[in-house]
C-alpha cells in the first residue's frame, strides 16, 4: 500500500529504472517463509526498530531501497508480518 509521499519519492525511480530496489524476506535457519520470520519491528517512537537477519537478497548490493518483512504486532492495521520500505542508506 505505502504513504501517497512513499509513492511519490520512489514509484517514478523504481518505474524509470533510476533507482533499484530489493525485497528482503529470506532469513537464516526459516528460509522464505514468512510465517515463521525472527526479524522484529518495535515501535519506538514515531519510527520502528528493526532486528534481524536476512540473506539471498537479489541486488540487494546496489539497490536504493528494501521492501523488508519483519514480525510487528504494533503496526496500524497488520497484525503479524509486516512489510516496510526502508532506504538502504538507513542507519543500522
Amino acid at each position: 500500500m505505502g504513504s501517497e509521499e512513499q509513492k511519490r519519492a520512489w514509484l517514478p525511480g523504481l518505474a524509470s529504472g533510476a533507482y533499484v530496489g530489493c525485497f528482503g524476506l529470506t532469513e537464516p535457519g526459516t528460509g522464505s517463509d514468512a510465517a515463521n520470520l525472527t526479524t522484529r519491528a518495535v515501535r519506538k517512537g514515531g519510527d520502528y526498530v528493526i532486528d534481524g537477519t536476512k540473506m539471498f537478497i537479489t541486488n540487494g548490493t546496489w539497490a536504493d531501497v528494501v521492501l523488508l518483512f519483519a514480525r510487528s504486532t504494533d503496526a496500524p492495521g497488520h497484525k503479524g508480518v509486516s512489510a516496510f520500505l526502508v532506504p538502504t542508506d538507513t542507519p543500522a
